[in-house]
């Protein structure tokens, strides 16, 4: 029984000799006729079918270049993806790259609206930046939740068109979002490097009003790989970049804070230095007294008025009440970051309510293996994303801060024994 599986094109393209070898390589020709006419074993069947699924991509690669250079408009593509990739080895910066990917790919497609999607593997959402065209898309984050279209769409990393969003029922959950953003139809393509998905394209509402088609695709697929390249070197020198940053400001931190002996001033310095590298609207110091009680040793609060910062009063015991309660089963050489605080089953929403709490860090002064206290970070004015890298800083800052907190605690000790 023969098989008819829209293969035969291809299959004919083997045996006249029209593939191209370097591509997708020539199984033998009797090989293939014992395909077509099913004679193969069924597991080398299956293989020669996966194999030549594949082919016909690579085929359908070298027809869309070839359309291309035969279309009105050929030049005009090769040229606009030539000038892209020029743009793109100049530029480091990310928004930079998405902002000239839009305007190339808009303008390319001849689309009113375009915009980019960026992964936060952290969140298990795609992030629209902001240098969209046609879209007011800044804030908006998509989550891939399990068993939504946007997940099913992520895994399968083939690109999606919808002729007519409206009425789309596999977009169902994005009519609202669609209709807000004028949206009619689109084309989606995901951004990756080899297997790794970084992000979404997506392109929307031909000015000429036509509907996209998979040459649309296949063409979108051509100008979107040079973006993800560039998009994965930029994160890379970023994330080198700040991590450089970040060790010389802890080594920088370290140097002031060790250069101090008075342990009042350690503390003063270790709070203010925390509230400013950290972002955070306040800090709690607390340190260990004899019996394991937690005693407040200095609150501030960011800048205020002419002042550096706001000294609080320490009878605010809300936060101290919970610490007391719950130290002995924080980790001692780790931070616990909770982003939200009201979703927290940590967190009693009295506090919460009271202090205005968005997000919190708390982060153990630990010098060796002796835990000194604790510094509690509080973002009031808005929920604060941890990053790995970001609570690394933190926790590489405190550690320096316990060293100098210990130091000055010796002094003053040795000091008081001297005078004795």
């Amino acid at each position: 029984m023969e098989r008819n599986d829209g293969l035969a094109v291809l299959l004919q393209t083997y045996i006249q000799g029209q593939a191209n070898p370097h591509r997708v390589g020539c199984p033998t020709v009797p090989t293939l006729e014992a395909f077509l006419h099913g004679q193969l074993k069924p597991d080398v069947a299956e293989s020669l079918h996966d194999h030549l699924r594949r082919c016909r991509e690579c085929l359908l690669e070298l027809k869309i270049l070839r359309d291309i250079a035969h279309e009105g408009r050929g030049t005009a593509s090769f040229e606009a993806l030539a000038s892209l990739i020029r743009s793109l080895t100049l530029v480091t910066d990310t928004a930079r790259i998405c902002h000239l990917a839009i305007e190339a790919i808009a303008e390319m497609f001849e689309v009113e609206k375009c915009a980019i999607l960026l992964h936060d593997p952290a969140h298990r959402e795609l992030v629209c930046q902001p240098q969209a065209r046609g879209l007011a898309v800044e804030g908006i984050r998509i989550p891939l939740g399990e068993g939504t279209f946007t997940q099913l769409f992520w895994e399968s990393g083939e690109p999606f068109i919808a002729d007519n969003l409206a009425s789309d029922l596999r977009c169902r959950e994005y009519w609202e979002l669609g209709e807000a953003m004028g949206i009619r139809s689109f084309l989606a393509h995901r951004l990756q490097v080899g297997q790794q998905p970084i992000g979404v394209v997506i392109i929307a509402d031909k000015i000429s009003g036509e509907t996209f088609n998979p040459f649309d695709a296949a063409l979108l697929d051509v100008f979107i790989e040079p973006v993800a390249n560039a998009l994965v070197s930029a994160r890379t020198l970023q994330a080198q970049t700040e991590e450089k940053r970040r060790c010389q400001t802890v080594s920088h931190a370290a140097s002031l804070l060790h250069a101090i002996l008075d342990l009042k001033e350690v503390l003063e310095r270790t709070v203010s230095i925390m509230l400013i590298l950290s972002g955070a609207d306040r800090c709690h110091l607390v340190l260990h007294e004899t019996g394991g009680a937690m005693t407040p040793a200095l609150s501030i609060a960011k800048f205020e008025a002419e002042q550096r910062w706001k000294v609080l009063d320490p009878r605010e015991t809300a936060w101290l009440q919970w610490l007391n309660e719950h130290w002995q089963s924080l980790a001692t050489d780790r931070a616990i970051a909770i982003e939200s605080v009201s979703a927290s089953f940590l967190i009693p929403s009295y506090w919460s309510s009271l202090s205005r709490v968005q997000s919190l860090a708390v982060v153990p002064l630990t010098a060796g293996d002796q835990r000194l206290g604790f510094l509690m970070l509080e973002y009031t004015e808005a929920i604060h994303g941890f990053s790995g890298e970001e609570i690394g800083f933190i926790e590489a800052l405190a550690r320096q801060s316990a060293l100098a907190i210990k130091n000055a605690q010796a002094f003053q000790q040795a000091q008081s024994q001297s005078k004795e």
